[in-house]
């Protein structure tokens, strides 16, 4: 049986609004970019002062959550939390993750995926990042 594109759809929009959570995901609505007090909610674009940010909202900064908004609260919680969000200018986010992932002490989990990282030039990592 095929499934159709709109078969997904749905699917994704019945995940969205029950919360329903599959063995890989984390439970929606846990993420360390919330505050329920407050009813706030951080979306934490790599590469754009987010670990700031989240000191400056009172949430915590010791780990990263990049979780895609779909994938870190329902329905009803996007809906009814206020949502704070940092837009960079992508040329400069770009330049910033290329000096962060090759040129600076970085040994996060790029490093395992792409051992010579630290190698790259900026034209090899750009077609890297894409891919």
């Amino acid at each position: 049986m095929q499934v159709s594109a709109q078969q997904v759809k749905d699917l994704a929009v019945r995940f969205i609004e029950k919360g329903v959570v599959s063995k890989q995901l984390v439970v929606l609505n846990q993420s360390i970019n919330l505050c329920h007090e407050r009813r706030l909610c951080f979306v934490h674009n790599p590469k754009a002062m987010g670990t700031s940010m989240k000191g400056w909202l009172g949430l915590r900064t010791d780990d990263a959550d990049h979780q895609f908004p779909t994938l870190m609260v329902n329905k009803d919680t996007w809906e009814d939390y206020t949502t704070v969000l940092v837009v960079r200018n992508p040329i400069d986010r770009f330049l910033s993750s290329f000096n962060h992932h090759c040129r600076s002490d970085y040994q996060g989990g790029y490093l395992t995926r792409h051992p010579d990282m630290k190698s790259l030039e900026m034209e090899s990592y750009f077609r890297r990042m894409t891919q």
